[in-house]
């Protein structure tokens, strides 16, 4: 459905560019301390790899490189397992390459580190929706405009409760 694949790039590509943020964030936080400075140097440099990687899979992305951006996310995955904005990232990669199984799970990935990620479950319901599992598409955006709401997003939440009127969604 091209509403669906429409809808899930507005959300993926503001998400994109603020997982670059996440992470720029993110990586100025780590500070090596007390008798752990060679373990925190350490994962410091991962992260900064990690970080390197997953701003290169953003850009690749951008240009519509999918699967080179794919394989930077998953090489950043490697390296910074607990982060869900490079599992969100590749989700919206893989989704843009058709591989719905692959997002659906990188988007899970993502919830579980991150349940209050509302473009992920915005994300995962117009796939579920694609696949025609209308009750979790619809649960999956009720809570994402929930979430954007909560968030401070109205202009977000708005969009996903006109994308359920759209796509005539209601509860059973």
């Amino acid at each position: 459905m091209a509403t669906s694949r429409r809808f899930y790039w507005v959300v993926g590509t503001a998400s994109l560019l603020g997982g670059l943020v996440y992470l720029g964030f993110a990586t100025g936080l780590v500070t090596p301390a007390g008798p752990t400075v060679q373990t925190s140097a350490s994962s410091s440099v991962r992260e900064q790899r990690a970080l390197s990687l997953h701003t290169s899979g953003i850009r690749k992305a951008l240009q519509g490189d999918y699967q080179g951006a794919i394989a930077d996310y998953s090489q950043a995955i490697e390296l910074s397992p607990q982060n869900p904005e490079i599992y969100y990232n590749r989700g919206v990669a893989y989704y843009s390459v058709g591989n719905s199984p692959s997002a659906i799970a990188d988007f899970n990935q993502t919830l579980q580190l991150d349940p209050a990620k509302a473009q992920a479950y915005a994300n995962r319901g117009a796939i579920f929706l694609e696949s025609g599992n209308s009750q979790a598409a619809l649960a999956d955006a009720q809570t994402a405009a929930q979430l954007f709401e909560a968030q401070g997003d109205p202009r977000l939440a708005d969009q996903m409760q006109d994308w359920i009127q759209q796509q005539g969604l209601q509860a059973d």
